[in-house]
């Protein structure tokens, strides 16, 4: 990033939410360290969220995501979710920013 230019707050949390994500936080960069997975979305905005910012809403945090340009993909075939629990739902997201 140029001198001078100021990373947006959310964009700092973010980063640092990934790069400190401890296994009950439910997130984490993917292998290729340009996605990063919610492995639990209801459990991440419950116990992670709030830590970062002043509320747990995972619809904030979604737009906000949304805002900074980042997409949610597409999780592909079984073997994406063979490792989390039947009640658990992974979203993995992309974006140019971090």
């Amino acid at each position: 990033m140029p001198p001078g230019v100021r990373v947006p707050p959310f964009l700092t949390k973010l980063y640092t939410i990934m790069q400190e994500a401890a296994p009950e936080d439910f997130a984490g960069w993917c292998a290729d360290c340009e996605t990063f997975r919610i492995s639990d979305p209801q459990r991440f905005a419950d116990h992670c969220l709030p830590r970062f910012f002043k509320h747990n809403k995972l619809g904030t945090f979604t737009q906000q995501l949304h805002t900074y340009g980042f997409v949610r993909k597409a999780v592909e075939g079984s073997t994406a979710l063979a490792a989390e629990p039947a009640t658990r739902q992974l979203w993995l997201w992309a974006g140019n920013c971090l």
